[in-house]
């Protein structure tokens, strides 16, 4: 199991399964977003993954049609991506689906 939060502790999240297939991105909008060379990208079953916003502090920013950036307004950590591995646009994925986490780095 893994656990995390943001840098203020605003939103938290919990994976019970495994990260699996974790890969580099070297895309333009991947450098952007990272402000590296490339991110660091693993992909989860939403049926294990869990975020803790009781504040509603959760936003995303959608950069392409489907293709959404999950962050902390409060002190602007990357939470998770979603949309970017499945055709999902719904800010929750359906429990059957992949989605990315971007950036574990940060949790």
């Amino acid at each position: 199991m893994y656990q995390g939060s943001c840098l203020c502790g605003a939103v938290r999240v919990e994976l019970l399964g495994a990260i699996t297939d974790i890969i580099h991105f070297h895309c333009s909008l991947c450098r952007k977003n990272s402000g590296t060379a490339y991110a660091t990208n693993g992909f989860i079953s939403t049926s294990e993954f869990n975020v803790e916003d009781p504040s509603n502090k959760l936003a995303f920013y959608e950069f392409k049609a489907g293709k959404r950036r999950h962050f902390c307004t409060v002190c602007a950590s990357p939470i998770f991506t979603n949309g970017a591995c499945t055709s999902a646009v719904d800010p929750v994925p359906h429990p059957n689906s992949k989605t990315c986490m971007s950036d574990l780095k940060y949790l």
